[in-house]
Formats: C-alpha cells, structure tokens, sequence
C-alpha cells in the first residue's frame, strides 16, 4: 500500500504534524505540578530533619528530600529553558 492510497484513519497518528498547543500547554502543567510536588517533599522532609535532630532524619533527608528538591528545580529549570527556546525572537 503506497502513501497516497493510505487513508487518514490508517496512518499513526502524530507523524505528519506536531503536537497541539493545547496537548503541549497540557503536558507542561503536568510536569510543573510534578516539580511542584518534588519541591514540597523536599521541603517538608528538611523541616522535619530540622526539626528532630537525630541521625536518622538527617539522612531521610539526605537520601529523600534532598534529591526530591534538586530534581524538582532541574524539572523546573528544564520547562523555562523549552519555553525560552520556543519564544519568537525579535531581530
């Protein structure tokens, strides 16, 4: 069966066009609230360590809260580096 013979239901979807502003805007709320979520983690677990100095809360938040907030900002440093690169430029 060549291209042109193909109906639009038989080709897979998403190859000749890119994906909608929308499906996009979409997808970037989602990992936001994700970083977001890192973040809080992060945050909640280091006041916890703060607050009960023992061993064992400071590596908890060695081992969760501190990774949590690092991978959190790279997510969010990620979006706003994509979202520069996408903006029109002006000459």
């Amino acid at each position: 069966m060549t291209e042109s013979s193909q109906t639009e239901s038989e080709k897979s979807p998403g190859t000749d066009e890119a994906a909608s502003p929308a499906a996009d805007e979409a997808k970037t709320i989602k990992r936001l609230r994700f970083a977001a979520i890192l973040l809080m983690v992060g945050i909640i677990t280091e006041i916890i360590a703060m607050a009960s100095f023992s061993p064992g809360t400071f590596m908890f938040f060695v081992f969760v809260g501190a990774p949590a907030m690092v991978l959190g900002i790279v997510i969010e440093v990620h979006d706003l580096v994509r979202r520069w690169r996408a903006a029109p430029r002006e000459s």
